[in-house]
């Protein structure tokens, strides 16, 4: 395997850590901090990856506690029963519908995520929407 195609093959992996949650932002780290010197390839897709993770991860944590605040608030209120504790049907409907609309955004960002993948593949520099142009310029 030659240096270009082993820079890309690394360059993609980068992006599929996002499927390991925390333990792959660490690995997409280590590899940035080892490779940034060698490849300037390498450290732009480790450098989108990790910026990538971090967002993820931050938006994971907010619907995490949106979830815990207002399931439990709406969950008397909208659903089907009280907040009564006899009432578990009223608290579990919110939390079908997050859970519907969390799989939703999770499919979307690891879809996301191969895509990037994919693209780092084939060798092509590949930049977030949004979070791109703001990653490159740290």
């Amino acid at each position: 395997m030659n240096i270009q195609n082993e820079n890309n093959l690394i360059a993609g992996l980068i992006h599929l850590t996002i499927f390991l949650n925390i333990i792959g932002l660490f690995i997409a780290s280590i590899i940035f901090v080892f490779k940034k010197e060698d490849s300037h390839f390498i450290a732009h897709h480790a450098k989108q990856a990790i910026g990538y993770q971090v967002i993820i991860l931050l938006i994971g944590a907010i619907m995490g506690v949106s979830l815990f605040i207002f399931g439990g608030i709406f969950g008397g209120i909208v659903g089907f029963g009280s907040i009564i504790p006899n009432s578990l049907l009223g608290l579990m409907t919110p939390i079908f519908f997050f859970g519907i609309f969390s799989t939703i955004i999770a499919i979307i960002i690891h879809g996301y995520a191969i895509f990037a993948c994919i693209a780092a593949f084939q060798g092509k520099w590949f930049k977030y929407i949004v979070i791109g142009n703001i990653v490159n310029r740290l």
